[in-house]
């Protein structure tokens, strides 16, 4: 869930968004709240210090992003995470 989560959320930051696209306030609030629930206090603020930017990618970590390898990174890390759950219920 936290996966899906902060690859939304990266998305709502992206400031290359349509601006008739661009998540309203509350919104925002909403998905912040229950990425916090899902994850550390330390990974919680990285993502915070993201709104300080114009654009996602002024942040040195996010200099390549794009909405696409977003997507891609995100199911990859889902398709992992099912093998291992998976590979976990094979063994028994």
């Amino acid at each position: 869930m936290l996966i899906l989560k902060k690859s939304e959320f990266h998305e709502l930051v992206n400031s290359k968004v349509p601006f008739l696209m661009q998540p309203n306030v509350d919104t925002l609030i909403k998905l912040l709240k229950e990425i916090q629930t899902l994850t550390t206090n330390s990974n919680f603020k990285s993502l915070m210090y993201l709104l300080s930017f114009d654009n996602i990618t002024d942040h040195p970590l996010y200099q390549n992003w794009s909405i696409e390898s977003n997507r891609v990174q995100c199911f990859d890390e889902i398709r992992g995470s099912l093998e291992n759950i998976l590979d976990g219920k094979r063994q028994k």
